[in-house]
């Protein structure tokens, strides 16, 4: 099970732009739980897998979470090609 922690959750949405509402419909999971899950609050207990489920939302949008040498982080990932062409080279002239 991958760990995952408030300030990386945090760092994630405010790469991708999303609110704690964009993260729970994409996770499937209650707001209330990632609003307790971004506070660390100990006394907050998440529903089991609510976590793998974060990640996995955060994956599917290009997400990786980073650990390396005792530090964490999240970047955002190059889009993938599409035949070929990033998103960004698409156009008018190569569309078809």
């Amino acid at each position: 099970m991958k760990t995952i922690s408030a300030r990386q959750m945090k760092a994630a949405r405010a790469l991708l732009g999303w609110s704690e509402d964009d993260l729970a419909a994409r996770a499937g999971l209650k707001r209330d739980d990632l609003a307790g899950m971004e506070e660390e609050d100990l006394a907050f207990v998440a529903p089991p897998d609510a976590a793998e489920a974060v990640v996995q939302a955060f994956a599917a949008a290009g997400i990786e979470f980073l650990n390396a040498g005792g530090e964490v982080g999240v970047r955002l990932c190059p889009a993938p090609e599409v035949n070929g062409l990033r998103p960004s080279e698409l156009n008018a002239a190569n569309d078809g």
